[in-house]
């Protein structure tokens, strides 16, 4: 159609419409060249159709009633050639739509009827299966019996249907018999549960108790605790980190001189601590929140009450646990310090008792030969004032040695001791004059002595070396001179008294009291000079000795001593001396001749050659026969021999080899009536320390004087 177009070939482009001529539809066709004049046209012969062509219109289709007209452009190469016009009948059509409808309608009719007749053929065989179902499912749905399933007889949709229903009631089935065991294992756990919960409720209901119980005995504890903290007799305290006192009991209030409410939460403890302690004990208190295991939790340290009063404590404290707060307990051990201090004088006396009583025995026995002979001598030179001079000296200080052995034994409470009732008043008349010649002319020393008599249980010589002891103590605390005061009294000890001074019975007492004007005691010094060989004077001006032997000889003769003393103002010592109400007062011994002998014969056993010497020597110059023995064996050898002539048996008490109580008792075992005596320069104390029984035997104490033995051995023979 395009190369017609091109080359204006007329013919060709009919001849290439007729074509359509073979198409029964077309009726008509014609070709327009670009300016819209016909090139070509075809018409269907004897179709009725009159064609006539009409202009070029723009592509596409155009609808009549009975035609449907076509119109489309040619192109070559993008080059507009003309257009094409196609027009197609449409009554043939509209003639097989209605055959078409006719044929529809028919076989619908007897698609119905076939329906109808399949229907009624098949209705059974396919309802029935759906009744069945439906019943069926009715029947599960009421009774909830999942076991029933329906029978297959076919294999169509139905069947696939009833199947899907069973394979449903198989697992509904499966599914109720396993919720059926879980249900089942439910109760079993349901009822586990249940009685696993009545027991837990039961230990519910016990911890319920037992907790009730705890808050109990918890509020019992508190109250016991507080109970205990209010009336444990000692001062409790809870502290707080910063020292502040938070809880205080009555002990406390009583130990600080401080009320509760003033103390708890408005004080800090270390208010009461001594400026000595308190820098150490802040350490304690800060370092035991730090590390309680690194502090100790008992220490001792001094208080100071609100008044002033210092008192020895001992500190017990600990943190409490989970806290920072501390609890402490204050214990006030003044008292028990005292005690100590007492203790350790007694200790520091024992130990110079031991000393003394090692060195007794021949110190003493050097002491008897210088004053045996010294008075030897003396009795040959009688009308020699040179000589008699000089064997004074000798006697002096002999006799002072003498005295100090003594002292030594009195302060240590070992001395041989030989209380008798005596008259304080008489005592201090007959050592008045002594005491004036020891302090010189600058001191004025007066005696003021009670007007009824003392009488007491005491020994002789140790209540005058109190005296001397004390009146020399005054006189070298006055160097510029001053006043000495002896009185003596009577004074009822009462609790009060015991109470307040801590030491004492009741009962009467004798007291001395010796008072001075002169330089006093310094408060540091007081609690030391009871010491032994503690003195405040010069080296060479005191043995610290004096003190300690009143202190002694004050508590052999079961005594008390006080003291008061005051700087520049002088001191103030009171002996407290039981009474003896009932003793006879003793009468004042006259000088007598000393007893010679009658020839008789005495056996003297002591293992000091000086001595056994000496004591040969008194007894001969006195009219005795004297066998002298080394030691017991010796004596014990003697007495054998010539026990028919011995009148006395003079034995030292500790000898080498055999003592003389053993000797003793040998003797006795030969004549049972041979008297003895004994002579020691131990102490009572040693003696017994070596298990030697001499109560029933005279015994005479080393330094002995000629004109004590002589009458002791005249006594003796007489008896």
């Amino acid at each position: 159609m395009t190369s017609s177009i091109i080359f204006s070939d007329v013919p060709m482009a009919r001849d290439t419409l007729s074509t359509l001529s073979s198409m029964k539809y077309i009726t008509a066709a014609a070709i327009y060249d670009t300016k819209g004049s016909i090139f070509a046209t075809y018409e269907k012969e004897n179709n009725g159709v009159q064609f006539r062509p009409i202009a070029p219109k723009a592509p596409g289709f155009n609808y009549g009633l009975n035609y449907v007209e076509l119109y489309e452009h040619i192109f070559f190469e993008n080059q507009f050639l003309g257009t094409i016009y196609i027009k197609s009948d449409l009554n043939r059509f509209y003639s097989r739509i209605k055959t078409f409808v006719f044929s529809v309608f028919i076989i619908t009719i007897i698609s119905f009827g076939l329906s109808y007749l399949l229907f009624t053929l098949l209705r059974k065989p396919i309802t029935e299966p759906i009744t069945n179902l439906t019943r069926l499912m009715r029947y599960i749905s009421k009774e909830r019996d999942y076991s029933k399933r329906i029978e297959l007889s076919t294999e169509d949709e139905i069947a696939y249907l009833a199947q899907g229903f069973n394979d449903m009631l198989e697992t509904i089935e499966r599914h109720r018999k396993e919720l059926e065991h879980y249900q089942k294992n439910l109760e079993e756990l349901v009822t586990q549960r249940t009685v696993e919960l009545m027991k837990k409720n039961v230990e519910l209901s016990k911890e319920l108790a037992e907790r009730i119980r705890i808050e109990k005995a918890l509020a019992e504890s508190e109250d016991t605790y507080h109970t205990i903290f209010e009336t444990t007799g000692n001062a409790s305290l809870i502290i707080d980190e910063d020292t502040t006192i938070i809880t205080a009991n009555k002990a406390a209030e009583e130990l600080f001189g401080i009320s509760k409410e003033e103390l708890e939460g408005k004080k800090s403890w270390t208010e009461f601590v001594s400026r000595e302690d308190l820098e150490r004990m802040k350490k304690y208190h800060y370092d035991r929140r730090i590390d309680p295991s690194s502090v100790t939790k008992q220490y001792e340290a001094t208080f100071i009450d609100r008044y002033g009063n210092k008192k020895n404590v001992l500190v017990v404290a600990n943190i409490i646990p989970g806290t920072v707060k501390s609890i402490a307990t204050i214990i006030d051990i003044t008292e028990r310090k005292r005690l100590e201090e007492q203790l350790l004088q007694s200790q520091k006396m024992e130990a110079i008792g031991t000393l003394a009583g090692g060195v007794a025995h021949d110190f003493n026995n050097l002491l008897t030969v210088i004053l045996g002979y010294g008075e030897l001598i003396k009795y040959k030179v009688k009308n020699d004032d040179v000589l008699n001079r000089y064997l004074d000296s000798i006697i002096s200080s002999a006799e002072k040695g003498k005295r100090l052995t003594q002292g030594l034994l009195a302060f240590s409470r070992k001395q041989m001791s030989n209380p008798k009732p005596i008259d304080l008043n008489e005592v201090i008349s007959d050592s008045e004059k002594i005491l004036k010649r020891l302090i010189g002319e600058d001191i004025i020393l007066e005696a003021r002595l009670a007007e009824t008599d003392i009488i007491v249980l005491a020994d002789h010589g140790q209540i005058e070396q109190i005296l001397i002891n004390l009146v020399t103590n005054a006189r070298d605390a006055m160097p510029r001179g001053g006043f000495i005061n002896i009185e003596t009294s009577l004074f009822y000890m009462d609790e009060d008294f015991i109470a307040g001074h801590g030491y004492g019975k009741k009962g009467y007492y004798g007291v001395i009291t010796v008072s001075d004007t002169g330089s006093g005691i310094e408060e540091k010094y007081m609690e030391r000079i009871f010491e032994p060989f503690f003195t405040t004077k010069e080296v060479g001006k005191g043995t610290g000795l004096g003190l300690s032997i009143v202190y002694g000889a004050v508590k052999q003769n079961k005594g008390y001593l006080d003291v008061k003393s005051e700087v520049n103002k002088g001191t103030t010592f009171r002996i407290y001396l039981p009474l003896i109400e009932s003793a006879p007062i003793p009468q004042k011994k006259q000088t007598a001749e000393v007893p010679c002998g009658e020839g008789e014969t005495i056996l003297v056993a002591e293992d000091d050659e000086s001595l056994r010497l000496l004591i040969k020597t008194i007894l001969e110059q006195n009219n005795y026969k004297v066998l002298t023995a080394t030691d017991g064996e010796d004596a014990l050898k003697i007495f054998y021999e010539k026990n028919k002539e011995i009148n006395l048996v003079m034995l030292d008490v500790i000898m080498p080899r055999m003592n003389g109580k053993e000797a003793y008792d040998r003797i006795k075992e030969v004549s049972p009536d041979t008297p003895a005596l004994f002579i020691s320069g131990y102490t009572a104390e040693f003696i017994r320390s070596k298990d030697i029984g001499i109560k029933e035997v005279e015994l005479i104490q080393k330094p002995v004087l000629p004109q004590e033995l002589l009458k002791k051995v005249r006594s003796i023979l007489k008896t």
